[in-house]
């Protein structure tokens, strides 16, 4: 391949690059600690990955609210972002589905 993985898992902060500099807000990342990296991922970006685990006896919108319970959002808030989420990606109808329910 061209990288497109590479570079997203440095854009995410999953990977650490070693040439060339990454700036987040105007800042460069070559000083980020452990913890920087973790607040970035935990309140600036979020993913899906090809091979997804979901939780299979929780609902679709369960399942994106983890990410947000994980990060501290109020359960109002979450429930409120989970749904918007899902609306703009065409899945507005499908929230109270289980993963198994839906197809690929």
């Amino acid at each position: 391949g061209c990288g497109k993985t590479t570079l997203l898992n440095i854009i995410g902060g999953l990977d650490r690059y070693t040439d060339g500099d990454l700036f987040i807000n105007g800042k460069s990342t070559k000083t980020y600690k452990d913890r920087d990296w973790d607040n970035y991922r935990n309140h600036s970006v979020g993913f899906i990955f090809q091979s997804y685990n979901l939780i299979p006896h929780q609902t679709v919108l369960s399942n994106v609210e983890l990410a947000l319970t994980l990060s501290g959002v109020s359960k109002q808030e979450r429930r409120k972002r989970a749904e918007d989420a899902l609306k703009k990606v065409g899945l507005g109808d499908q929230l109270s589905k289980k993963p198994n329910q839906m197809s690929g």
